[in-house]
């Protein structure tokens, strides 16, 4: 059991095992050979999906940990400290990572030195996985998801849901599309977070694909 837990808390790069780390040895130019180049280990859990921007890997840890880690070598450049877990997915864009943790906190920290720029407080758990589209940064919590400016963390609107959104957003042609724990599928306008439409599902929906 030891080593089953000691094996959750590392980020690996291999071949072909994960499309999100498939795309990280695309961008350091290695084949497909399946082999590992390299490890990173956090303090704990790793729960948080990668992403991959300009030659880094940001990652979050059950560790209460976000990490950025150079792509090429696995080298950790820089973590940045929440309060509690960090089960959120990270956003990257425009030189900035958004985060949720479950401090109840939103953070926007400088991707090049971990850097907090801003938090915003949603009050409870951010395990929602933000989405940034526009100069704005969507996100979810315990009954209500958020459109925040992605510039300083100012609130934009509220949409109230009845229970948990941990799903991640997804952002097309100026609507929002998320699931919550009420068992619904929400539309909503991007702009102004009115609803548009909802769909009972039959179950809870944690993630979504528009396409």
């Amino acid at each position: 059991m030891q080593k089953e837990l000691k094996a959750y808390s590392k980020v690996f790069m291999y071949g072909i095992l994960m499309v999100t780390l498939a795309i990280i040895l695309q961008t350091v130019g290695c084949s497909f050979g399946g082999e590992k180049e390299w490890e990173f280990g956090a303090g704990n859990w790793v729960t948080s999906s990668p992403a991959v921007s300009g030659g880094y890997v940001y990652v979050g840890s059950v560790d209460k940990k976000l990490y950025c880690v150079n792509a090429a070598n696995g080298k950790k450049e820089w973590e940045f400290e929440t309060a509690y877990w960090v089960t959120s997915s990270p956003a990257v864009s425009g030189g900035y990572v958004y985060v949720g943790s479950h401090d109840g906190k939103v953070y926007c920290v400088n991707a090049a030195n971990g850097k907090k720029v801003w938090e915003f407080f949603t009050g409870m758990a951010a395990g929602s996985s933000p989405a940034v589209s526009g100069g704005y940064v969507y996100v979810g919590s315990y009954g209500k998801f958020y459109c925040l400016k992605a510039v300083n963390g100012e609130k934009v609107w509220e949409f109230k849901t009845g229970s948990w959104v941990t799903s991640s957003p997804t952002i097309s042609g100026g609507y929002v599309y998320v699931g919550s724990w009420d068992n619904m599928l929400y539309c909503l306008n991007a702009a102004n977070g009115e609803k548009v439409w909802e769909f009972k599902t039959a179950g809870q929906p944690f993630g979504l694909i528009f396409r």
